[in-house]
This record gives C-alpha cells, sequence and structure tokens, in this order.
C-alpha cells in the first residue's frame, strides 16, 4: 500500500510539474512576444521624438516600458529553469539535459499589426489622456474667466415716432 501510496504521489508531483514546465513555456512565448511590441513602441517613440512629432518624456515613459518588460522575459526565463529543473529531478533526468514539452498554447496573438498596436498604444497614454483633460480644463476655466471680466454687450435700439395733428 505504500509503495502504491508514492507511486500516485509521484505521478502527480510529475504531472503538476509537467504542467508549470508548459505553462512557464508558455509565459516566456508571451512575455518576449510583449517584449517585442515595448522594444518597437519605444524605437517608433524614439523616432517620433527626433522628428518633433512627440516630447522627451513620453520616450521616457516607453523606455521605462521597454526596461519592465526585459525583466518580465527575465522572470520567465527563471521560472522555465526552475520547473525544468524540478521536472528533470523527479524523473532522474541529467541537470544539463533539457526536457520538452509539447502542449498547446492558451493566447492568441492579436490580430491587428504591430503598427496598429504602436499607434494605439500612443493614443491611449493615460499621461496624454490627463494632459488633454487638463487642456481642456484651463480652456474652460479661461472663458469663465473672460466672461467675468468682459461683459456681454447688448445693443438696444429705441426709436420713436411723433405724429402730429394739423
Amino acid at each position: 500500500l505504500e509503495l502504491a501510496a508514492s507511486e500516485q504521489a509521484l505521478a502527480r508531483d510529475v504531472k503538476a510539474a509537467f504542467y508549470s514546465l508548459l505553462l512557464a513555456q508558455q509565459r516566456l512565448t508571451f512575455a518576449k512576444y510583449v517584449d517585442s511590441l515595448a522594444v518597437s513602441l519605444r524605437d517608433t517613440a524614439a523616432i517620433r521624438v527626433r522628428n518633433g512629432f512627440l516630447p522627451k518624456s513620453e520616450f521616457t515613459f516607453l523606455d521605462i516600458d521597454a526596461a519592465s518588460s526585459h525583466n518580465i522575459v527575465n522572470k520567465a526565463e527563471a521560472e522555465l529553469t526552475e520547473s525544468s529543473t524540478q521536472l528533470l529531478w523527479l524523473m532522474g533526468g541529467l541537470h544539463h539535459s533539457t526536457p520538452e514539452t509539447v502542449g498547446e498554447v492558451t493566447y492568441q496573438p492579436l490580430g491587428i499589426s504591430e503598427d496598429s498596436v504602436v499607434a494605439l498604444a500612443i493614443i491611449f497614454r493615460p499621461e496624454l489622456k490627463e494632459n488633454s483633460s487638463r487642456q481642456a480644463a484651463t480652456i474652460a476655466e479661461l472663458g469663465l474667466a473672460t466672461r467675468e471680466r468682459i461683459p456681454n454687450l447688448r445693443v438696444s435700439a429705441f426709436y420713436s415716432r411723433e405724429r402730429s395733428v394739423f
């Protein structure tokens, strides 16, 4: 009974390690895809900054995003190495060998081009939206201040008609 229980526990652990390795591979694939988009965004912003179409601060934010995505790729690679080591240990493999997993990828790449993703990401940046809403509020405040200082002039016309009786 103890042998059967330990076999079941080993089979359960091997399955769990296999699925964690499969998930780690899929996360790494997805992280590399996101990283390529972040690098593409940063490169496009660098060109737009050089040509004067985008402020330098926007490039700085995108550069930080690209560095963050590189960090996520590194974490995904570390997770892949850890799960592969655990599976090899459970299966009694050598440390320098690499197990291969076969499974379906659960995410689908975006159905639009990378240029469209770059354009949409630049348009919908929270900093730019905040800046445009702040600009609209400033324009409205200026309009109110102008109305208080300069009253609306009303032009009135009066006419009178005299009738004389002879």
